[in-house]
């Protein structure tokens, strides 16, 4: 053992590692076995630190790292190596070209972080119906999003029309006019009165064309009935990302409650831990 240090000097620099890097505590596992490193002189912090930072967990854990330490608008969009940002460039006249219509109608926008529609607002040019239910996410929405091209609607959307609760749980983040999905989440801290409109009735509004770029929905107990009510009207967005349960196990949209006017528009095109995107196919 290094004679300098003590155990507790080693188990306090592990600790402060993995709360650095990893965002968590230690596990003891973790712990028992990079002390036992550090005593016996064959490791030292830095070899600890290199190995959390090479690790599977950090991997998935980078962005996450990344906005924790960093104000996200100074991050780049993605890791471009071209030469002094070619690539970039590229990509960004390559989605514009490829779209005839870049709406992006967000359901359950939240704010800047999770959402599957700033990236494209911010970095491409697109234009975005931002839909909120929850009314103290609103001031931040509009400061996140702040220098897009917006419209943000403070509604809840569902496929009847009309006044409803709003069920709010134990972050902003977690809320529905579904009392049961709220709960899921936790304890129910407060409910408030909101309106309610279908998700046609806003796109009409805001004239919205029936073929468009992306809509991604994240609306708790809601999400297939949207989807199908937006089909139904006659709308196609070209992309759709919507919440499944077990999405990652999914290979075809026949294991999901959906119309046969749904599955006989849209292919899988992608998945995630939680949602599925989907693409209207070709005629």
């Amino acid at each position: 053992m290094d004679k300098s240090h003590t155990s507790s000097d080693f188990t306090s620099l592990i600790e402060a590692a993995y709360r650095l890097i990893l965002l968590r505590n230690v596990d003891p596992v973790g712990l028992q076995d990079w002390r036992l490193k550090l005593e016996a002189g064959s490791s030292s912090i830095f070899d600890c630190m290199d190995a959390l930072l090479r690790s599977e967990e950090f991997r998935e854990k980078s962005l996450v790292f990344l906005r924790h330490y960093t104000e996200s608008d100074a991050l780049p969009f993605f890791n471009d190596n071209s030469q002094n940002g070619e690539v970039g460039l590229l990509l960004r006249e390559m989605i514009g070209i490829g779209e005839l219509s870049k709406i992006a109608v967000d359901i359950g926008a939240h704010g800047r972080v999770g959402s599957n529609t700033y990236d494209l607002l911010r970095y491409f040019g697109w234009r975005g119906i931002l839909v909120e239910a929850n009314p103290r996410l609103v001031p931040k929405i509009e400061t996140e999003f702040s220098g897009c091209n917006f419209d943000l609607v403070n509604v809840a959307v569902s496929d009847k029309p009309g006044r409803a609760k709003l069920y709010l749980g134990v972050n902003d983040q977690i809320s529905s006019i579904h009392r049961e999905w709220t709960s899921q989440w936790g304890d129910i801290h407060d409910a408030v009165e909101i309106d309610v409109e279908t998700l046609p009735s806003i796109l009409d509004r805001f004239a919205v064309p029936k073929h468009f770029g992306l809509l991604s929905i994240d609306a708790e107990g809601e999400g297939l009935n949207l989807l199908e009510d937006a089909i139904a009207a006659g709308y196609r967005p070209k992309w759709i990302i919507f919440e499944a349960h077990d999405a990652p196990n999914i290979e075809s949209l026949n294991q999901l409650p959906l119309s046969e006017l749904v599955r006989g528009a849209y292919d899988i095109a992608g998945k995630t831990s939680s949602n599925l995107i989907v693409r209207l196919r070709q005629p």
